[in-house]
């Protein structure tokens, strides 16, 4: 994204301004579909087709004409589609149907990871033109599975409850915010990885390589994440993932050369690779059924809430200070976010409840 709205004019603050502000219109978007899918409203199918078609067709816009409001638009749809696909997999495990979640989603992993490198090196050749074409597959490609899979009968809560969730769930309070943390230092990496990559001497097929390497470094971990989740508890695996995120942060500031970051990526494994399924089984298992899209829904505002610290904070002090500002600001945070994560999950009791 980063890479193709340079290419079409918009500077890194202004970038910055338009990922916070779509991320931030997604919250309150995302909040109000969780609820009314969970109230049984709003069928999750349904939801889920509607969302794909309109992201379809914003893309043939941005595909047309690369305007801030299409792009805005795209990425206020992508957004809020993310925690329903989680749901649709918590829903599956409560209703006891076949899924393995951690192959599920390592398949997505390695399609990312293949799809990177290949998307580098034609970018390369052809130009970063082709960014929402290769998208719009995709999309396509998204809205046939939904058609053929077989949904379960989604739960509905019986009657309101009333008051703030995160009084009946008080690990939310400091949860939520290393969350947060954590993907504002992962965000702000990523989102201006290309300047990164030039620094050390790399261009735009480097790009590709290495997000191919850190979503391939994810498969195993999420192949195996059944294997994982059955024998470590989900709160050392918070922990021991928070940690590296601290870790790979430092490693990429003191980074010299392309081969390092390479490196470095792989560490992907064992940062968002074994947070992302951990964190959504951790709330599965601690939040009751009723609460399952609205719980897989805090997860992706949090996450989307970095962003938007991300892309805000990110923009200026790369525009400002240069990329080595940046990384020394990802650090800090990283290692606020792991003191966080232990504070939130420390007193916690785990009630889980295993599908």
């Amino acid at each position: 994204s980063t890479t193709f709205l340079l290419d079409a004019g918009y500077s890194n603050i202004g970038i910055g301004l338009l990922f916070a502000s779509a991320n931030l219109a997604s919250i309150p978007l995302q909040s109000f579909l969780a609820s009314a899918v969970d109230n049984g409203k709003i069928p999750l199918k349904g939801l889920m087709l509607t969302q794909g078609f309109a992201i379809l067709l914003v893309a043939g816009l941005v595909a047309w004409q690369a305007l801030a409001p299409f792009y805005f638009l795209l990425l206020l749809f992508l957004m809020s589609l993310q925690p329903f696909v989680n749901a649709l997999s918590v829903a599956c495990l409560h209703e006891d149907i076949p899924l393995d979640f951690g192959v599920s989603r390592g398949m997505a992993s390695l399609l990312y990871s293949l799809g990177s490198v290949f998307l580098g090196n034609l970018l390369a050749r052809r130009g970063i033109f082709i960014t929402p074409y290769a998208g719009m597959v995709f999309i396509v490609i998204y809205i046939l599975c939904v058609l053929s899979f077989p949904f379960p009968a989604f739960y509905k809560k019986e009657g309101d409850i009333k008051g703030n969730i995160a009084k009946r769930y008080p690990f939310l309070y400091l949860f939520l915010p290393a969350v947060v943390l954590l993907f504002c230092g992962y965000g702000m990496f990523h989102s201006y990885l290309i300047h990164l990559i030039r620094f050390v001497g790399g261009d735009e097929s480097a790009l590709g390589l290495t997000l191919g390497i850190s979503a391939f470094s994810e498969v195993p971990t999420m192949f195996s994440f059944t294997w994982i989740s059955s024998r470590f508890e989900e709160k050392k695996l918070l922990l021991f993932s928070a940690f590296f995120f601290a870790l790979k942060a430092l490693l990429d500031l003191f980074a010299k050369n392309i081969y390092m970051l390479y490196i470095n990526q792989s560490l992907n494994a064992v940062t968002f690779g074994l947070f992302l399924p951990t964190a959504i089984f951790y709330l599965s298992h601690t939040m009751e059924k009723k609460d399952a899209a609205t719980g897989q829904a805090l997860l992706t505002s949090a996450i989307i809430a970095g962003n938007v610290l991300a892309s805000f904070i990110g923009g200026i002090l790369m525009d400002s200070f240069g990329i080595r500002v940046l990384l020394q600001s990802v650090s800090f945070i990283q290692i606020l976010a792991f003191i966080l994560m232990y504070s939130a999950l420390k007193g916690e009791k785990n009630e889980a409840r295993r599908p």
